[in-house]
């Protein structure tokens, strides 16, 4: 959020000297100074206006153009519990079976939940 707050503001600052560039070949810097582009006034004052532009653009629709989609958080490895059939997670997004079209579980801790389906421990 703070970054688009400071690109708006950017972007004023840009858009105004990009006007005073055009207008009056020069700019305001700092303590009273002025910048004289003189004959380069047009070219300056065109790329100061894009780019305020620019960030303004990002400051306003920044929120869509940065927006990634989110991954649901999916089990790592999936099995269904009434086919038997095991898949990696990014395999089902919508935790169905491909085969039965049954609900899957996380395959970590299944045969502690399942246990009349699991493996018994050996020794």
């Amino acid at each position: 959020m703070f970054d688009r707050i400071l690109s708006i503001v950017l972007a004023a600052f840009f858009l105004m000297n990009a006007h005073s560039v055009i207008t009056t070949g020069s700019c305001y810097v700092i303590y009273g100074h002025y910048f004289d582009f003189g004959g380069l006034k047009n070219i300056v004052g065109v790329a100061f206006g894009i780019f305020g532009i620019l960030l303004l653009l990002y400051g306003i629709l920044g929120d869509i153009i940065g927006r990634k989609e989110e991954k649901p958080n999916l089990p790592e490895f999936t099995v269904c519990p009434k086919c038997k059939e095991s898949f990696w997670g990014n395999d089902t997004p919508d935790l169905k079976c491909k085969k039965c079209g049954h609900n899957l579980e996380e395959m970590n801790g299944y045969y502690k939940r399942h246990p009349e389906n699991g493996h018994q421990p050996s020794g």
